[in-house]
This record gives C-alpha cells, sequence and structure tokens, in this order.
C-alpha cells in the first residue's frame, strides 16, 4: 500500500515501534519502487530509536541513499558510531560503511582511516566487522588498518 510522506512522517512519530517499523519498510518498498527519495529525513531521525528492529530498519532505509547522498550517509555512520552498542555497530557496519566503501572506496576510506588514526576506536571495531566488499587490492589496505592498530592495542593490553 502506497503511503504519502506526510503519512509515513506521522507513522514515523508514534509511540508504537511496531508502527515505526512498518513506516520504514513501506518507506524502503516505496524506494525500491522508484518512488519519493525524500525519506532520508525521516530515517535518519529512527537511527538511535529504541527498538534495535527499528534501527536496523531505519539504517536500511538511509543505506538506500547512497548512490543519491553519500554525504549524508557517511554524516549517519559518524554520527551513529559515537554512542553505539553492539547490536547498532554490527547494523552500522552491514548496513552502511561496507556498501559506502564499496560505493566509493577511495573517498571514503581515507576518511575512515583518518578518524580511526585520530583514535576512533569505535569506527575501528565497526570496519571490523565489515564483510569483503571491494576486490582484494582494495580490500587490502582495510586488512592493514585493521591489523596494525589491533597490534597496537594488544601491545597495550
Amino acid at each position: 500500500m502506497w503511503q504519502s510522506l506526510e503519512q509515513l512522517r506521522e507513522s514515523c512519530a508514534l509511540e508504537s515501534s511496531r508502527k515505526r517499523i512498518r513506516a520504514l519498510r513501506v518507506m524502503r518498498r516505496q524506494l525500491a519502487e522508484g518512488r519519493p527519495r525524500a525519506y532520508l529525513r525521516l530515517a535518519k531521525r529512527l537511527v538511535q530509536d529504541r527498538s534495535n528492529t527499528c534501527r536496523w530498519q531505519a539504517l536500511a532505509v538511509v543505506g538506500e541513499y547512497i548512490p543519491y547522498a553519500a554525504e549524508d550517509v557517511w554524516k549517519v555512520v559518524v554520527a551513529a558510531s559515537r554512542n553505539s552498542d553492539d547490536d547498532m555497530r554490527d547494523a552500522l557496519a552491514v548496513l552502511l560503511l561496507e556498501h559506502l566503501l564499496e560505493f566509493d572506496f577511495d573517498k571514503y576510506f581515507p576518511r575512515v582511516r583518518e578518524l580511526i588514526v585520530d583514535g576512533d576506536s569505535t569506527l575501528l571495531d565497526i570496519l571490523g566487522r565489515c564483510y569483503r566488499f571491494v576486490p582484494k587490492r582494495k580490500w587490502r589496505h582495510v586488512e592493514r588498518l585493521l591489523k596494525s592498530f589491533r597490534k597496537s592495542r594488544d601491545a597495550y593490553q
């Protein structure tokens, strides 16, 4: 069933996590059908939802925007990683970061590396949860980064 942006906005604001999740699923379906692409803002609001299922669905909607708004998706990765639990880190890895790097490795991997070098251990953990998503010649950069920081971390333990 098609829903308007206003109907989806109202559903996303409801107390019921079931209704918020349903709204996010409708957004994903409508995006797949080529319908309105104005859902990013709504989905971003639900990324930190108290319901894990709602968060995963929100991140899945956000991930649909990688080809159209990769910078906005990158900002979601960085912001959501700051206060993330294990479940959120898994979701950020498999729904956003690995696909963002697959989309434009040469643009986003240097940013990931820079944040990790600057001490972002959470982003290092999220990167470590990603599956191999790029050709082997590029994946080697990820492996080297992970290995070097794991070695240095182990040296201090």
